[in-house]
């Protein structure tokens, strides 16, 4: 059986009442309490300007594990609490993990127009840690949490970026204060170049011209290395303190190990 929203999308494409995804039933231990769940529950209809997206892959954030451990739980509660506009706290499980995705539009919400996107669009996108989340077949997110997915990124490249990008993102800018205008011969240090907000910022500083130094074990050299850094110190096998003095002083120390 299956529900269509007339005011969903402009073809009243259908979609199914149940799907897969993974969800925790209590907070627990990562690994004891997140199961499948195949006959998890879409929304009957969407909002004026939410769109449904069929989930072509998502990624694993640490907060996903710290979430499932009960990271946040009675502030988030509060803020799913306000949104309902309702006096008591809803209830949390199953609750659907999963905060970056990459996917396909497959109904939109009444508000949604072409300048949007339209029905196929293939689009990458983030879920607020109060929703729920994206380790499913599809997710419901406002049109403001989603953007089109560039052509030349497959549906996993573009669903690992979003959330490790924009701590990278902010890291540097709001804390670090850099940006492309000024970080041109900034001496950078990277600490674990090798992890998803590491790789980032080697890649985003170098674009910037700025001069990267950045640390890594032996086996995420080869890795590392294809990012462009200008120091790669494995901290493994050499005197850490006296490589990161030989290449300091640094202008900004990023720890993303």
């Amino acid at each position: 059986m299956a529900k269509t929203d007339a005011s969903a999308d402009e073809g009243g494409r259908m979609w199914p009442e149940r799907m897969t995804a993974w969800q925790i039933d209590r907070y627990a231990p990562f690994e004891d309490s997140a199961v499948i769940n195949d006959k998890a529950e879409l929304p009957g209809s969407l909002g004026p300007k939410e769109v449904l997206v069929r989930v072509k892959a998502s990624s694993v954030n640490p907060i996903d594990v710290l979430m499932a451990e009960g990271y946040g739980q009675v502030l988030l509660g509060r803020v799913r609490q306000a949104k309902k506009k309702s006096l008591f706290r809803p209830v949390e499980f199953p609750l659907t993990l999963g905060r970056d995705f990459a996917g396909e539009v497959i109904a939109k919400g009444a508000e949604v127009g072409s300048e949007h996107f339209a029905i196929g669009d293939a689009v990458l996108g983030v879920v607020a840690p109060f929703q729920h989340g994206c380790h499913a077949q599809f997710v419901t997110v406002p049109v403001t949490q989603v953007a089109k997915k560039p052509d030349h990124m497959s549906y996993e490249e573009a669903a690992c970026l979003l959330y490790t990008g924009l701590t990278t993102w902010c890291a540097l800018t709001s804390a670090g204060g850099l940006n492309a205008s000024n970080a041109a011969d900034k001496n950078v240090l990277v600490i674990g170049g090798s992890g998803g907000v590491g790789n980032s910022a080697i890649q985003i500083l170098k674009s910037w011209g700025a001069k990267v130094t950045t640390t890594c074990s032996t086996n995420a050299i080869n890795l590392v290395k294809e990012l462009g850094p200008d120091n790669i110190i494995d901290y493994t096998t050499v005197d850490l303190q006296t490589q990161l003095e030989q290449y300091g002083k640094y202008d900004l120390i990023l720890d993303a190990a």
